[in-house]
């Protein structure tokens, strides 16, 4: 019996959340369901591209800052996480307060990353 977090589940709906962004590219829930899918995986790279089409589309909500925002912070992209910040400034101040925490998480696990490596 497949298990939720079987790596098999995860490439199928990975495949199948590409192939339902890719029919409805504008369609912002869909898009951040792919990236946040490859974000899971741990696919970060891969995760930007959908996940800033998702901000792009998604108007005034930013329902994708969370994951977009850590996303950038894991892989450095510190102007393009400024970025992400500043829309939510704009536009919806009450994710900022998530974002902080991520932020902090981010940092947190990238000293104890750093510590590990000594």
């Amino acid at each position: 019996m497949a298990m939720a977090g079987d790596a098999g589940n995860w490439t199928a709906a990975r495949q199948t959340a590409a192939r339902h962004a890719a029919r409805y590219p504008t369609e912002s829930l869909l898009l951040m369901v792919h990236g946040g899918i490859l974000w899971r995986q741990g696919h970060l790279k891969a995760a930007v591209a959908p996940l800033t089409d998702a901000m792009a589309h998604d108007e005034n909500e930013c329902r994708a800052a969370p994951w977009l925002f850590e996303v950038f912070l894991r892989l450095d992209m510190k102007e393009e996480a400024q970025w992400v910040w500043d829309k939510c400034c704009e536009v919806n101040q009450g994710l900022t307060v998530s974002l902080k925490n991520i932020a902090a998480s981010v940092t947190r696990a990238q000293k104890l990353h750093a510590q590990r490596r000594r």
